[in-house]
């Protein structure tokens, strides 16, 4: 069972998901922040509505340009019917130390 939120094992280069539950039909958002301090503007993200059971899910991709630093996790920042979460996530996957 859902308590509140969960997120998937963000992948660089991969996708991640996040579901979360509401209020049926409330207003959700989600904005996720990369261990640099940048925040996504990946297609997924953002506003989204709860279905009539309360369910909300995002899916987004992890640029393969995304760098992971030490014991910085990804923060992934939920806006849930006017309510703030907060879920933090270690990035896996590789990143491209040749650029």
């Amino acid at each position: 069972m859902l308590d509140v939120a969960a997120i998937g094992t963000p992948w660089i280069g991969g996708h991640c998901r996040v579901l979360a539950s509401a209020r049926a039909d409330a207003p959700c958002n989600l904005r996720i922040v990369y261990p640099s301090g940048r925040t996504s503007h990946a297609r997924g993200l953002g506003a989204a509505t709860a279905d009539a059971q309360g369910l909300v899910r995002w899916q987004w991709r992890i640029g393969s340009s995304t760098r992971r630093m030490p014991g910085v996790k990804m923060s992934a920042h939920l806006t849930l019917d006017g309510a703030e979460h907060l879920l933090f996530a270690e990035l896996d996957g590789a990143t491209d130390l040749a650029g």
